[in-house]
């Protein structure tokens, strides 16, 4: 008897079990957008569960005037209005043998064809009566703010993504700029390290050229160790907090949203992966001070400003650009060093670290008062890769003020897909309606943030190299793309890529309209240069004419950086010095090139005026594709400024010929009284033995 009670248990228990396998038939989402003449697959977005087989479908549109829908599913737009779809499913049930009918619908709306994609913006609400005050460690005595102070405690992120923050920009290579890490004290202003990797120093003019165009968020990545103190406190200078305060009133006083945060700042997020428990206690001791001074600070401010908890640095990484949990910390200096030991977490308590990282961040700021307890506050997603910071293992901080909810928290990701086209070279990749596709389908996963609530700011995006055909197509389909889904995307911008920021000016005449048109901005077009890529004005010679004359020549070895900080020596620099990656032998008299002191490029300024056809010879101690790579010129003011007239030429074109300077090149040295230098560099890490130039003449 006993055992015939359990066997009856088991098959009661198995029953219940088959019952309770609920049946999910349903399109993915309960509205769906199409333009005029142009098609959608519906059938694709039906989510079906526990079915094992559909044997029908028939498909019909409410109004067909509107939208047609065929037999497989495929809508057409017939003409700008709203309709229903509904699709009527024959299907047999998991564990089942008959089969069921259920009907579904969706709402369909054709937009018009002519339709432009445009985006809202608000940049009055924090806007009060102007005043002069004195910001604390500022690079003046006083400055003219306009902030109100408002923080509207009812305001979600997603009404302000959707209503208010318009389109974005990063402040890009500025205040998160470095220096070597023996070399900080040699450095005592903000503004010193602010212009560190050739950023000029921002101005007022500067920010409102750029709202100009309809960018009315910016976001202000910040290294704060530069200027912080080594007793154990972690007290970041007035200087520092002074400056960033200034940079981020320029931005509220056009009524622009603002984002600060923590970024790379020499790597030291190693810390919460070593090996050293002492060591990771002083990560949590320096995140905790950086974000209570922070905190302190800014309080005051509206709700346009808002508070990032990272970068890309809460991920594993190890002793790459993406410097991460685990990557090589020198103990003494606390900050990345590759020459010691890398950190310990597992994958796991990678994800386990960031997510208490980011709860502490929550934590510090609402326990600050004041407007923070009610302060929009940006999440820095695992990696910010999307599909990890989709992973179980990632969640998102408690808000620890009652009744805010979820509301007043963004996971921030950033999107550089694909990134043989959006990355820093020039690999010949194209653009593609598949690369759109798929673009629609990573930004479709974010539905797990916005459904619960919360925000999704893509706190970086753009195509790092905009000489290439179809940049304006993939910013404009990213940005649209990502507005269907609920997500503002702020583009990365860095000085001379999309703004020449000396001349207040975006830098391509085809992305200034494109922003134009979509935000109804009026900025400044009157620009000559467009995207995509640039057929260089450029002669070959393998030979020279016995008219040529040499007029410039430098010998030695040039250890050219690509990044990796490896010096003629081969071991990792650590601090900056010319000669750790410069050995000169000889150089002609009375003209001047002059290398930065990383080794990422050479300024060579010569009286260009002299010359009528000059060309360039170099030798290296490797001659091949993958030791060089493709050559790059440009124009600057200045040693280390911001470039123009950038052109790139392949290895296979240019290697062993002499080659004659770019005519754009040319023409801006020899008439421009303020571009004088022209900028030469590589795309590998080549060991260059020498850099000639001659003029042919006539």
């Amino acid at each position: 008897m006993a055992f015939g009670s359990v066997l009856a248990g088991n098959v009661a228990g198995q029953s219940a079990q088959a019952a309770s396998k609920k049946v999910t038939l349903k399109f993915k989402k309960s509205s769906y957008t199409v333009k005029e003449k142009k098609t959608l697959s519906l059938k694709s977005q039906i989510t079906k569960k526990n079915i094992s087989k559909v044997k029908k479908l028939v498909w019909t549109s409410k109004n067909k005037k509107i939208a047609t829908v065929s037999a497989k599913g495929i809508v057409t737009g017939v003409k700008a209005g709203n309709t229903v779809v509904t699709c009527k499913v024959q299907y047999k049930a998991a564990g089942k043998k008959t089969y069921q009918t259920k009907t579904i619908q969706t709402k369909v709306k054709v937009s018009s064809a002519d339709e432009k994609f445009t985006v809202k913006w608000n940049d009055k609400s924090n806007i009060g009566p102007e005043r002069t005050v004195s910001i604390a460690g500022g690079t003046s005595d006083s400055m003219t703010v306009k902030d109100n102070g408002e923080m509207r405690k009812d305001l979600s992120t997603q009404y302000l993504i959707k209503n208010e923050m318009g389109t974005g920009i990063n402040l890009g290579n500025t205040m998160e700029a470095t220096k070597a890490i023996d070399e900080i004290d040699n450095f005592k202003e903000a503004t010193d390290f602010e212009q560190a990797w050739s950023a000029p120093i921002t101005t007022q003019k500067y920010i409102d050229s750029v709202h100009s165009y309809g960018f009315n968020t910016i976001r202000i990545p910040v290294a704060w160790s530069n200027m912080i103190s080594k007793d154990g406190n972690y007290t970041i200078s007035d200087k520092m907090l002074g400056r960033v305060e200034e940079i981020v009133n320029y931005a509220l006083n056009n009524g622009m949203y603002v984002i600060i945060n923590d970024h790379y700042d020499y790597g030291w997020w190693g810390m919460f992966g070593s090996s050293d428990d002492t060591i990771r206690a002083k990560a949590w001791k320096k995140y905790e001070a950086i974000w209570t001074q922070i905190s302190e600070r800014f309080k005051n401010y509206s709700d346009h400003l808002i508070f990032e908890s990272a970068n890309e640095e809460l991920t594993n990484h190890i002793n790459d650009a993406n410097l991460g949990l685990n990557t090589a910390i020198n103990p003494k200096t606390e900050t990345y060093d590759g020459n010691y030991l890398k950190g310990t977490l597992t994958l796991e308590e990678c994800y386990e670290t960031a997510n208490k990282i980011n709860q502490t961040f929550v934590n510090v700021v609402r326990k600050s008062g004041g407007n923070n307890e009610y302060r929009h506050l940006l999440i820095a997603g695992f990696g910010t890769d999307i599909n990890n910071t989709l992973s179980s293992n990632y969640v998102m901080p408690t808000d620890t003020v009652e009744g805010n909810g979820n509301t007043k928290l963004s996971v921030s990701v950033h999107y550089y897909n694909p990134w043989e086209f959006c990355g820093d070279g020039m690999s010949g990749a194209t653009y593609t309606e598949k690369d759109k596709e798929a673009t629609e389908k990573q930004f479709a996963k974010l539905k797990k943030f916005t459904d619960q609530g919360y925000g999704v700011i893509v706190g970086e995006f753009g195509v790092c190299n905009p000489l290439q055909d179809g940049v304006t197509k993939w910013l404009q389909d990213t940005m649209e793309i990502a507005a269907k889904n609920g997500c503002i995307p702020l583009l990365w911008d860095t000085p001379g890529t999309y703004f020449d920021r000396e001349a207040c000016v975006m830098q391509f005449k085809d992305v200034a309209e494109m922003y134009n048109s979509i935000t109804g901005a009026s900025g400044d077009t009157n620009i000559n240069s467009n995207t995509g890529f640039v057929k260089a004005d450029v002669n070959y010679y393998t030979t020279l004419p016995e008219s040529a004359k040499q007029v410039f020549q430098w010998k030695g070895e040039w250890k050219k950086n690509d990044g990796s900080n490896i010096g003629l020596d081969g071991n990792l620099v650590t601090s900056s010095g010319i000669e750790q990656f410069i050995k000169t032998e000889s150089v002609s008299e009375n003209e001047q090139i002059t290398f930065n002191d990383w080794g990422y490029q050479s300024f060579l300024k010569l009286d260009w005026s002299k010359y009528k056809n000059p060309v360039v010879y170099c030798t290296f101690k490797e001659d091949t594709a993958d030791a060089v790579g493709e050559v790059q010129f440009a124009t600057t003011k200045k040693i280390n400024g911001s470039i123009k007239d950038t052109v790139t030429l392949d290895y296979e074109a240019w290697n062993g010929k002499y080659v004659s300077i770019p005519g754009s090149i040319l023409n801006t040295l020899q008439t421009d009284a303020e571009r004088k230098y022209m900028y030469f560099t590589f795309g590998n890490a080549p060991v260059v033995t020498s850099i000639t130039v001659y003029d042919l003449g006539e």
